[in-house]
């Protein structure tokens, strides 16, 4: 028997069923499967990622395009978009398209717009395809570049697309 952090078999069990009759029947269903009405095309993909620039940390998104390589969609444009810590908009860089790979790094970004060191804030991506995507996370990582090493997080935050993806996401 599992327990959760609250120790109640039943929220496990729940979580088990919503898997079941939600996730793992969008998961075998196809792309562009826009006949059955029970699947939700995805036409825009988003992650939110912390963003950390000082005299120890470094930041950089990067990504392999498996939209071109594994689904063949040469359709996908992106929109990074810098804030403060404050939620001020910093810079917004716009690909009108990507190749095989892709790298956003946080210090050219902050060199353009002369920002010097000590950065705190958050970069939110968002893909966007005049063809199913199919996923709204974008298999993006983060990387955090010390002297002693390199921290990696995948895509685990996004920005919703809309009111009824929000209550369609949220946790039991």
């Amino acid at each position: 028997m599992t327990l959760d952090l609250t120790g109640s078999t039943k929220k496990v069990t729940d979580k088990l069923r919503s898997f079941k009759a939600k996730i793992h029947s969008f998961e075998l269903a196809r792309r562009e499967d826009y006949k059955n009405l029970n699947y939700k095309p995805v036409f825009r993909s988003s992650a939110i990622f912390t963003a950390i620039n000082n005299k120890d940390i470094k930041t950089k998104i990067t990504f392999l395009n498996y939209w071109k390589i594994k689904n063949n969609n040469k359709l996908v444009s992106g929109l990074f978009t810098l804030r403060d810590k404050e939620g001020n908009l910093i810079n917004r860089v716009y690909e009108k398209e990507f190749n095989y790979t892709y790298t956003y790094d946080l210090l050219n970004i902050l060199k353009i717009n002369k920002i010097k060191n000590n950065f705190l804030g958050t970069i939110e991506c968002e893909f966007y395809s005049i063809k199913d995507l199919k996923f709204s996370f974008p298999a993006l990582q983060v990387f955090y570049e010390t002297k002693d090493g390199v921290g990696c997080v995948h895509t685990n935050q996004r920005i919703f697309n809309n009111i009824e993806d929000l209550f369609e996401n949220k946790p039991l």
